[in-house]
């Protein structure tokens, strides 16, 4: 067009000669070319020359290497887009279906990736400058269909931390209720426990009175005490304890009257108390002792009383019921007894996990 434009313009500045030169040639005859190739010939040299002129304007619209190079980073981050916009639409429907708390978590962690690929792209937009402008048309709409999908990634994050909140909050109320179902177990089995250990502390003591019983049936002599005279009497067992190097040994020496095989142990309060209880009796022979002691020293003022008996015997006979608050830390599975001498040793083992040491406690009932 600018050829044509310029042949235009040379056809006028022909026609506007001088007057008097129009005038000579007004009466000459009219110009003849020899032929029409050489008129078509004129016309495309001014065409062929416009054309280049053309050229040399649309060299200079080019772009630069590093337009080009811009070019390339816009093209790049719009053809990403499609996939972006495919890893949301992704996101947004798959928020329904969320009930699982690590299903949340994994989702929370494909969102903030998919925010921060997001954010790169768009940093890396702005940091684009001095555009060819069909590139700044590119990078204008890729700019704004990242920041529609920022605020979709940011909503779906939003509805995320919402729905994790909430299975939280479920699942540390199941473990409350776990927890509430543990100690309610917990407290059934040691009820349970607690009513074995006084069932047998009662059996025990039924068993004790029989026996009491039995001998007093077989004491017919009234001059003595009877049983339930007898276990009157406190008889006590004053332990020594100190610390072993594997636990405790709790030591005391047995009444003159008794024998190992009058006393017996018994744990109480759950494995927090060892009970040593027994009830030591004369036997016939003791009693004849006793009674000659007695009618010597009452010089046959009167005859001899049960009471006589009874005091004569204090601490030697009677009933032992001695109470040892175990300290923590012992192995109650592995206490063992022995009597030697008429000593008797308690040996408390320590658990193997605990190393501090605590001082025996007594308590006499």
């Amino acid at each position: 067009s600018d050829g044509l434009k310029q042949l235009s313009r040379q056809k006028k500045a022909s026609s506007t000669l001088p007057r008097s030169r129009f005038a000579e040639t007004s009466l000459m005859a009219p110009i003849q070319f020899e032929n029409v190739q050489d008129s078509q010939a004129m016309d495309m040299d001014i065409l062929a020359a416009a054309s280049d002129e053309s050229t040399d304007e649309e060299s200079q619209l080019k772009r630069t290497e590093s337009q080009a190079r811009k070019q390339h980073r816009v093209q790049q981050i719009s053809q990403h887009l499609s996939e972006r916009r495919g890893l949301v639409k992704e996101l947004l429907d798959g928020l329904e279906d969320t009930s699982d708390l690590t299903e949340v978590e994994q989702k929370q962690k494909a969102a903030r990736n998919l925010g921060e690929d997001l954010l790169e792209d768009i940093l890396a937009l702005d940091t684009l400058s001095n555009l060819f402008d069909e590139d700044r048309q590119a990078r204008k709409a890729a700019l704004a269909d990242l920041e529609v999908l920022t605020d979709q990634v940011d909503k779906a994050k939003a509805c995320l931390q919402k729905q994790l909140k909430d299975l939280q909050a479920k699942r540390e109320e199941d473990l409350a209720k776990l927890e509430a179902k543990r100690k309610e177990l917990q407290a059934k089995k040691l009820q349970k426990k607690q009513a074995a250990e006084q069932a047998m502390k009662a059996k025990a003591e039924r068993r004790l009175e029989e026996e009491i019983r039995e001998l007093a049936e077989e004491q017919e002599d009234t001059r003595f005490p009877a049983v339930q005279d007898w276990a009157q009497l406190k008889l006590p067992m004053r332990f020594r304890s100190r610390a072993i190097s594997d636990g405790w040994l709790a030591v005391a020496e047995l009444p003159s009257g008794c024998t190992s095989e009058d006393l017996k142990m018994e744990l109480e309060d759950g494995g927090l108390t060892l009970r040593i209880s027994g009830l030591c009796l004369p036997t016939m022979n003791d009693l004849e002792v006793l009674n000659r002691e007695a009618q010597r020293q009452l010089r046959g003022r009167r005859p001899t009383e049960p009471q006589d008996y009874l005091q004569l015997c204090s601490g030697v006979f009677g009933r032992v019921d001695e109470a040892l608050r175990l300290p923590e830390g012992v192995d109650i599975h592995r206490i063992s007894a022995s009597c030697r001498r008429g000593v008797v040793a308690l040996t408390l083992p320590r658990k193997r996990q605990l190393h501090h040491e605590a001082p025996l406690s007594f308590r006499r009932s």
